[in-house]
């Protein structure tokens, strides 16, 4: 009688001091909730209270750990044997996970505690007193040690303070200590956790202090010593962690690199990339050197591509042979090293200066023809898009040494006929359109009778499913029928103009209208050719429909000189009289007389 008056005591209690508490929640975990906490230990009621005082989903150990040792709370032997208490009975939830910058073979790991909301505001709320003077005692306002915080240990302490606990004691805490900035979000938070993970797992002193130093310069200034960053990044310990670190914090400030104050880093990443260094720490400098390049502007993108070693180091990456070990991260290694090409390809000046970079081009061409049992299906896209962006350079003589290397060709046309791979498809095609302007006959010639690559670009055509892949086939059909060699051979060809008047019809993607018909309009200087174009069924109807296409005015402009060129023929201009205004329209749209 006297446990079920004490059970019903408590739980009118709970009726009538628990805030919030609804059908879903009833106040029955209120009640178990303070019978379960005041049944503990004072210690670990402190420490429960202080994973509770913590913003966010989850707080890594080793902050609590900090905090704990930098108040004297807890020393690390109390610090194990409270948390496998509160693990066992259920009050937290502690989940070992992976470091997202260790590699799958070390599997470097970290703890990592979570309370569900509801736990955290029942101890919040009950606690409130002894929250407050824990707040006090962790801020240094309670009259005891108040020059505790000058101490460079103290100063981390302080750090995690304001980024961890919750937002109104965080504040309190960046006021008090003069930290500047004021974003207290998930996102900081796992831009520094690399560092902690630093500074409490490494014997080595060099990189703990130095951790210790870029964390309270980033978290108190916005920013860190770059030569700070860049020791890091030299220390074989520190390497990878350092590297993910980076890449958080520029994810986050959105901050455009390359600037003179930042060649140290550079020049540190580019060291990673180089022989004698582990594959994981390899990996994490490709990363960050893909988020620079792809946040650099044109001028930087210029300076990078001139860095010293950089280019050595992405082409030494592509030319790297592996073990069966290492094959899926080399490819991955690869897969980057590609990307960095890509956004520095982008600039014109760099589309040379890659080109007659030593071994990139063979380093490409190798990556695109690699042996499909093994190759990452990811890295022959990226090579054939690093091919497809460097294509349009606007020298002439930049194509030329593209088209006329030994393998592009070849490793390109394999790709365009890569059914499995759409998108490597789409690049082959777009590599080939550019391939084939302005590169003189001859090369304009190899690319049309080089073994099925017109096939491979006709059978494009055929793609309704990618009107983007359709695009680019009659684009690249398009720049080959320049040639007048070739225009016959691509009118013959099985199945072309059909396709070529089927994706002229109105419910066709604008661009592969216009550029079917632009092909069409080149096909037609040819005299052969241009009997067969008018005299297969719907080539004339659906060209005069363009005519009125609205909104694109591209459109109407190649349908226009596809049918002026048509009506050279004297049979064929008869046949297009007979469409009402056809002839005043194609005289407007062509500015003819």
């Amino acid at each position: 009688m006297d446990a079920e008056r004490d059970v019903l005591k408590l739980l009118h209690y709970v009726e009538e001091t628990a805030p919030n508490l609804n059908k879903k929640y009833p106040r029955t975990f209120w009640a178990s909730m303070k019978v379960c906490v005041g049944s503990m230990p004072e210690e670990a009621q402190k420490l429960l209270l202080l994973a509770a005082m913590c913003e966010g989903p989850s707080v890594p150990e080793e902050v609590l750990r900090i905090m704990c040792e930098s108040t004297k709370l807890l020393r690390g032997a109390a610090f194990n044997k409270l948390r496998n208490d509160l693990e066992q009975k259920s009050l937290v939830v502690i989940d070992t996970q992976v470091l997202p910058w260790a590699d799958a073979i070390s599997q470097l790991t970290q703890r990592r505690w979570s309370l569900h909301r509801l736990q955290k505001q029942f101890l919040r709320h009950e606690m409130s007193q002894e929250a407050e003077a824990f707040a006090d005692m962790f801020l240094g306002e309670s009259g005891d040690d108040a020059d505790m915080l000058d101490t460079e240990d103290a100063k981390l302490f302080k750090v995690l303070c304001a980024l961890y606990f919750e937002k109104s004691l965080a504040k309190r805490a960046a006021a008090k200590w003069g930290i500047s900035f004021r974003n207290f979000s998930e996102r900081r938070r796992l831009a520094i956790e690399p560092l902690e993970w630093l500074i409490q797992n490494h014997s080595d002193q060099s990189s703990y202090h130095l951790a210790r130093k870029v964390l309270l310069e980033y978290v108190c200034n916005e920013q860190a010593e770059d030569n700070d960053i860049a020791r890091l990044l030299r220390l074989p310990r520190s390497a990878a962690a350092t590297c993910w670190a980076l890449e958080t914090m520029w994810w986050i400030t959105e901050k455009s690199m390359v600037s003179d104050g930042e060649k140290s880093i550079i020049s540190a990443l580019v060291h990673l990339l180089g022989e004698g260094i582990d594959r994981n720490s390899r990996e994490k400098a490709l990363r960050v050197l893909v988020n620079l390049a792809a946040k650099a502007t044109a001028s930087q993108r210029i300076r990078l591509a001139t860095y010293p070693g950089l280019m050595d180091g992405i082409v030494n990456v592509l030319n790297r042979f592996q073990t069966e070990a290492e094959v899926v991260n080399l490819y991955k290694q690869q897969e980057l090293a590609t990307r960095i090409f890509n956004f520095l390809a982008s600039e014109e000046e760099n589309k040379a200066r890659i080109v007659d970079f030593p071994f990139a081009l063979d380093v490409l061409v190798r990556c695109i023809l690699k042996d499909d049992a093994v190759a990452s299906p990811e890295l022959q896209e990226d090579a054939s898009v690093t091919l497809a962006i460097v294509a349009r350079a606007n020298a002439t003589q930049t194509k030329r040494k593209i088209i006329e290397f030994p393998g592009v060709l070849g490793g390109l046309v394999k790709l365009l006929n890569k059914d499995e791979a759409p998108h490597a498809q789409q690049c082959a095609a777009s590599a080939l359109a550019y391939l084939s302007v302005n590169v003189g006959e001859h090369n304009n010639r190899r690319v049309a009778q080089y073994p099925y690559a017109l096939s491979g670009l006709v059978n494009l055509l055929f793609k309704d499913q990618s009107p983007v892949s359709q695009m680019w086939a009659a684009w690249a059909l398009t720049n080959l029928s320049v040639e007048e060699k070739n225009r016959r051979e691509i009118v013959e060809f099985p199945y072309a103009l059909p396709r070529f008047v089927r994706l002229l019809g109105k419910d066709e993607s604008p661009d592969v209208q216009k550029w079917c018909a632009s092909a069409l309009a080149m096909l037609a200087l040819d005299e052969q050719c241009n009997r067969k174009i008018a005299d297969f069924p719907d080539a004339l109807a659906g060209l005069v429909n363009l005519l009125y296409k609205e909104k694109a005015l591209q459109v109407q402009t190649w349908a226009a000189w596809a049918l002026s060129n048509l009506s050279a023929d004297p049979q064929t201009m008869a046949q297009i009289s007979k469409f009402p205004d056809a002839v005043r329209r194609i005289k407007e749209l062509t500015l003819q007389p």
